[in-house]
């Protein structure tokens, strides 16, 4: 988060230096970031305090939030959700996602940003101890002065793995507590191959291109909320209100809501007009003053476009970042273990890796920390110039100059992305003049990766110096899974026990995994029956709501057929009940694909052969107490 919001207002004042009257284009992608950056330096105060964030933007209101969403939690969530919609005409990004939740935030009256984004980022908060704030902003600031036109090149002498000290552990990822926060969680840690190597470049790429395409179209034909959605942003809106948002045509709908949407956006920019750095105001002011007035229609939807391309430029940058981290470059993550991969990523995340990183400024020497080591405690790194052939001296102290190194330039590299987006894009076009037009373009020229990361710190070949255009990631299939279980059953009233076998068929509600739904057949027989042996068939509709990752809560409708007698009196029984448990997935522990359920049944027969649908067949034979266990085929 700390390394999204810092490029963020890295890349605000390099925008407000290029402002110029007439640039209504750059200016409504200025607004956007005045309304997601953070409102004060990050560096001013530690970034969390206490297990909460501190940073503050006019995503939501700050008054009364318990957790203040900004930019940087756009760049954060890529590892918890999967869904970033919806945008019309985009298929990877049709389901409701990040850009409905930015509308809801801007909307709301009171409270956070809630939900997945305030757990993940409050448990994220809760490792402040391990950062040294003011060292990071420092280490940031010292590079990015040092480079001005282009990131800095350490020299090979400096690149031995034996001339440096390990990383200290800083914050890192707590899969227990985020797969609490966020059930879907652990889905897509077992399916993350596209965090890793060129696979993250390309992410990037394609999160890069969409962005600057949605923020191109008019807003009409790019945000797609649908008429629930939009009814709920209009709540206390006298304009709006009363629009009935279901019987509109698609395109009427669009062009309304796009207009509700740009008046939201406005009232966010006039609160951070009256907050923020002045020098930013300044920057602003030749449009502030439209956004009230009714020729501002046009800057308020395109503001409206813009926020929402933001949201998946700042979900791109997760992937820039992964990009140049240690433990992503030569991880083989695809057809591997967790546990092997995981092994490898943190090996060369607290060791560091010689890597080369290739921009029009040429090849890039650096070593490469990784997640949980890049914002740990360093140390100071002095007056050493790593791009000079130098004695590494002290281990540690270079590996602190190495993580400042890498620092800024991630941080330079998330600045130059949210640029080349504000700009429309200048990498993307082959003549070397786009380069050198304005210093806005020659920054993100020379900061921006032409290609994924390397691991190996050598001269590479030229690559071409157009950046490729790029498409989404494919979103994760939804989480289904099969199970056959043997079953033990006893009767709450001490009478005879059931046993028999179950087969489960479980698939996913909604786009987030939180709510599941299962068919569910049981063939069963009780041991000793009072009036002589019997069979019940059982089939059950369930529901069920993941509390954690592999901790499953049901509740449902069941139907129960069975046979008694088996002999010259064989009867049938038909009846309805009901039925509630908890399940248990626990293969992340035992590496077997076992599934444990306890659970709690009632029959309630209302058929009788004997009596037909007659007062007499009513009866609740039992109240059975089952534990069921077998395998569940994920």
């Amino acid at each position: 988060m700390w390394l999204g919001d810092r490029a963020c207002r890295d890349a605000q004042f390099r925008l407000a230096q290029a402002l110029r009257p007439g640039d209504d284009r750059l200016a409504a992608r200025f607004l956007a970031l005045a309304v997601a950056c953070p409102s004060e330096p990050v560096g001013r105060r530690a970034y969390c305090v206490g297990g909460y964030k501190q940073a503050t933007a006019q995503l939501n209101h700050v008054e009364t939030s318990d957790y203040p969403a900004t930019f940087g939690d756009f760049a954060a969530l890529p590892d918890h959700i999967s869904d970033f919609g919806p945008i019309a005409g985009l298929t990877q990004a049709a389901q409701r996602g990040l850009v409905a939740w930015l509308w809801r935030w801007l909307a709301a009256p009171v409270g956070d940003a809630g939900g997945v984004v305030g757990d993940v980022g409050e448990d994220a908060c809760e490792t402040n101890d391990l950062v040294d704030w003011e060292q990071l902003e420092d280490d940031v600031n010292r590079r990015l002065s040092q480079w001005r036109d282009a990131p800095g090149d350490v020299t090979p002498s400096l690149l031995e793995a034996t001339a440096r000290a390990p990383a200290v552990r800083g914050p890192h990822d707590a899969p227990g507590p985020y797969s609490f926060d966020n059930p879907h969680y652990l889905d897509l840690v077992l399916r993350n191959h596209d965090h890793f190597g060129g696979e993250a470049w390309r992410n990037w790429t394609g999160f890069h291109s969409v962005a600057q395409a949605v923020a191109a179209r008019p807003c009409r034909d790019s945000l797609a909320l649908s008429p629930g959605d939009l009814r709920a942003l209009a709540v206390g809106n006298v304009r709006f209100q009363q629009v009935n948002w279901t019987e509109l045509d698609s395109r009427v709908r669009r062009q309304l809501g796009c207009q509700l949407q740009g008046e939201l956006a406005a009232q966010r920019v006039a609160l951070w007009a009256r907050s923020t750095d002045p020098t930013l105001a300044r920057a602003a002011q030749p449009w502030l003053a439209q956004l009230s007035e009714p020729e501002g229609e046009p800057l308020r939807q395109a503001i409206a476009a813009a926020l929402a391309s933001l949201s998946l430029e700042g979900a791109g940058l997760h992937f820039l970042q992964d990009g140049l981290s240690g433990g992503h470059l030569r991880t083989l993550r695809a057809g591997r273990s967790l546990e092997d991969s995981r092994y490898d990523h943190d090996t060369d995340g607290q060791a560091g890796l010689a890597s080369t990183l290739v921009t029009r400024a040429g090849p890039r020497r650096l070593v490469a920390f990784g997640d949980g080591w890049l914002l740990g405690r360093s140390g100071r790194c002095g007056d050493l110039d790593l791009e000079q052939p130098a004695s590494a001296g002290e281990p540690k102290r270079l590996t602190a100059c190495l993580l400042q190194h890498q620092r800024a330039l991630l941080v330079g590299m998330g600045s130059a992305s949210l640029v080349d987006w504000a700009l429309g894009g200048a990498l993307d076009k082959p003549d070397p003049a786009i380069c050198k037009a304005t210093p806005l373009a020659h920054f993100a020229c020379n900061f921006l990766p032409l290609a994924p990361p390397q691991a190996g710190a050598w001269a590479v070949a030229p690559h071409s110096p157009v950046l490729p255009r790029g498409d989404l990631p494919v979103p994760p299939p939804p989480f289904t899974y099969e199970s056959l279980l043997t079953a033990l059953a006893i009767d709450g009233a001490g009478n005879a026990t059931q046993v028999g076998v179950r087969m489960e068929f479980l698939s996913q509600l909604g786009s987030t995994g939180h709510w599941l739904r299962s068919w569910d057949v049981g063939l069963l027989t009780r041991l000793q029956p009072r009036h002589g042996p019997d069979l019940a068939l059982e089939a059950a509709h369930l529901f069920h709501f993941r509390w954690a990752a592999r901790f499953l809560v049901h509740a449902g409708p069941v139907t129960t057929m069975s046979l008694y007698g088996f002999g010259e009196d064989v009867g049938l029984r038909w009846g309805l009940g009901g039925a509630a448990g908890l399940t248990l997935l626990p293969e992340g522990w035992t590496k077997l694909p076992l599934e444990l359920r306890l659970s709690y049944r009632i029959p309630v027969i209302l058929f009788d052969s004997q009596y037909g649908f007659d007062r007499r067949s009513i009866d609740v034979p039992a109240q059975w107490i089952e534990f069921a266990f077998g395998v569940a085929f994920l």
